[in-house]
């Protein structure tokens, strides 16, 4: 058995230049991202970035990339990931977009044995020459895996990680379940619509996710 949550969600839209000056209050007032009394007192707006904070999402803009982050429940992420990241597209369509994702990470911690032991169970290779050096004394294993889904590249990376909380400073080991969801675009045609159609298949694609984590689950 696993103990399991979804940690951090977020699309993440590249280009070859974006201008973090654009994405002022008033900007996104006028444009029905933000309204006026839903920005928050820790939002920046500088030059080389702006990192926008409001009750609904998380909007951080720097030359290379913008981040979305939702802060509402699971039933209104597609709505608003489709409303506010799609309005921000439409209203930048010159904007040399290069490639987008769709991220969702899991931390999982199994319930009935330590997290060398899960790791091991499920990703070490018994005999085979590059396994048998880490047959050692606390190892820890990892997997990268991908495949096309969703009109996207799935790759997920899955590794154990270690975090200490303060301010006691215990430390706790569980293991990262990354989900990316990639799509280069690779021509400047139809950018608008090809980031749109994989925002529409945000929910899918968190499914897909979480049904991954759950054949972990039932395998325990």
């Amino acid at each position: 058995m696993i103990d399991s949550a979804l940690v951090e969600t977020t699309v993440v839209i590249a280009a070859r230049h974006f201008n973090p000056t654009v994405f002022g209050q008033i900007w996104l007032a006028k444009h029905g991202i933000v309204a006026e009394d839903e920005f928050e007192p820790s939002c920046l707006f500088s030059e080389p970035l702006v990192n926008v904070a409001s009750r609904e999402f998380n909007l951080l803009v720097i030359p290379d990339q913008m981040q979305f982050v939702p802060r509402v429940e699971p039933e209104k992420q597609q709505q608003l990931v489709s409303d506010k990241v799609g309005r921000i597209i439409r209203v930048l369509p010159h904007t040399p977009f290069t490639a987008m994702g769709l991220n969702f990470s899991w931390r999982v911690t199994p319930s009935e044995m330590s997290v060398e032991q899960f790791c091991r169970r499920m990703f070490f290779v018994p005999n085979r020459r590059l396994y048998h050096r880490f047959d050692a004394e606390n190892p820890r294993f990892g997997a990268y895996l991908s495949r096309d889904i969703l009109g996207c590249r799935l790759k997920l990376d899955i590794k154990p990680v270690t975090t200490r909380s303060m301010p006691i400073g215990d430390t706790q080991e569980w293991v990262k379940f990354a989900f990316n969801f990639h799509l280069d675009l690779l021509t400047s045609e139809n950018t608008v619509e090809q980031i749109e159609a994989v925002l529409g298949r945000w929910d899918a694609a968190r499914n897909e996710a979480e049904a991954i984590i759950d054949e972990i689950g039932d395998e325990e």
